[in-house]
């Protein structure tokens, strides 16, 4: 009875093991792609315009790379896509 106890709890352990393995393998890889966006990369400036947040490379927005967003995340997420498109000119809305 023990003996199967200890089993049962050795298994127990080493899928837990396993499960925990997967998970930090997982973030892992999410972490190094979000290193990957071109947001992390080129580290815009990031600043509120009116309403609207906006991540800017570049001197201005008349020659920079630009994206605007309700949040600064949005703005990251929308710089992304534009910097990826290359369509400076017309970002994508919110």
């Amino acid at each position: 009875m023990l003996e199967e106890w200890q089993s049962n709890s050795i298994m127990s352990a080493a899928v837990q093991a396993a499960n925990t393995q997967e998970r930090a393998s997982s973030y892992a890889q999410e972490v190094e792609l979000e290193r990957l966006r071109p947001f992390y990369l080129l580290k815009p400036a990031v600043y509120k315009d009116g309403n609207q947040w906006c991540a800017l490379y570049g001197e201005n927005i008349a020659i920079g790379v630009c994206a605007f967003g309700d949040t600064p995340a949005k703005a990251a997420t929308n710089f992304d896509i534009v910097w990826l498109n290359g369509d400076a000119k017309n970002p994508p809305a919110d």
